[in-house]
This record gives structure tokens, C-alpha cells and sequence, in this order.
């Protein structure tokens, strides 16, 4: 049994400090990973459309393979009604006979980055024998009141993207 002066020499029992952040860290954490956000995201996003030209000009180099073999195995290359869907699909064409069985590439790879389709028109008007292009992010053809700024094109692979437009009068 407890003697009572014992308990008046106890010190006496402190409250116990509730588990959590005050409100003072909640908010400095949160200052710093606004800073972080700002200081990173600007450059983040300027890089994805970066990614998708250059996802762009890798398509176009691999589609100019597959014309390349279209063209070995049947001595021209497709017209410009048959298209790049030529390169999936056996055209209709009696004169083409030596036709890959299985095609010369995907049919999903025959949309760019942006989701629309790559262009296609033979002859070419670029000093090519052919012209193979994406008209970009706004696919818009320059031609026609649009921006040509953003057209990828086989003719400007190697070079900036920008004022590159399909030449000529007409539409592509």
C-alpha cells in the first residue's frame, strides 16, 4: 500500500504530445515542393514536344526504309492515291506482283506523334523522290492558311523544323 506523502513527491504527470506536424512544417513542406514545381516543370514540358518531333523524324527514317523495300521488291515506288497504306496492304494494282506477304510495316506506324497521319505524295517536291511529312502539332497544312512552321518533314530531317513548309501551290 501507497503511503499518501508519496504521491505529493511524484512529479506531477506531464499531458502527452499528440503524434502528427503542426501546422508551421505542414506549410514549409509545401513551400519547398511549390519551388521544386516551379523550378522543374518549365522545363519538363518544353521537352515533351522536343520528344515528339524527334519520335516524328524516327518514324519518317523508318517508313523511308520500308518505301525504300517496297520499292526493291517492286521497282517503283506507290503512287500517291495508293499512299502509305501501300506499305500494309497489297495494293490493288495488277503490276505490283512481288508484294511482301505480311506488308513492310505496322499500320499503326503510319501516325505521327500527334495522332494524325503521315503524308505521302510521289514524285516529290522537295529535291526527293518522295515526300514524306508530318504537318506537327497543329496539323495544319501551310498551304492551305496553316502553320508550316511545324511540318516534319524527309527533306528536313537533318536541319531545323521551323519554316520548312511543303513548297509548292498546291495541297498535299
Amino acid at each position: 500500500m501507497r503511503h499518501p506523502e508519496a504521491s505529493a513527491l511524484e512529479p506531477p504527470a506531464r499531458p502527452a504530445r499528440t503524434a502528427g506536424f503542426t501546422l508551421i512544417e505542414i506549410m514549409v513542406v509545401v513551400v519547398i515542393i511549390g519551388l521544386l514545381a516551379a523550378a522543374i516543370v518549365p522545363q519538363v514540358v518544353g521537352r515533351v514536344e522536343e520528344a515528339r518531333i524527334s519520335r516524328a523524324k524516327e518514324d519518317i527514317e523508318a517508313i523511308t526504309t520500308a518505301l525504300t523495300m517496297y520499292r526493291i521488291d517492286n521497282f517503283q515506288y506507290p503512287t500517291t492515291d495508293q499512299g502509305l497504306q501501300a506499305l500494309v496492304q497489297q495494293p490493288s494494282d495488277p503490276s505490283i506482283k512481288h508484294w511482301r506477304a505480311g506488308g513492310y510495316i505496322q499500320q499503326d506506324s503510319l501516325k505521327d506523334p500527334w495522332g494524325n497521319d503521315y503524308q505521302y505524295v510521289f514524285p516529290g517536291t522537295h529535291g526527293r523522290e518522295f515526300d514524306l511529312f508530318s504537318y506537327g502539332a497543329n496539323g495544319e497544312n501551310g498551304d492551305e492558311g496553316g502553320d508550316s512552321s511545324t511540318v516534319v518533314g524527309n527533306w528536313n530531317l537533318s536541319g531545323e523544323t521551323t519554316g520548312a513548309g511543303p513548297a509548292g501551290g498546291g495541297s498535299h
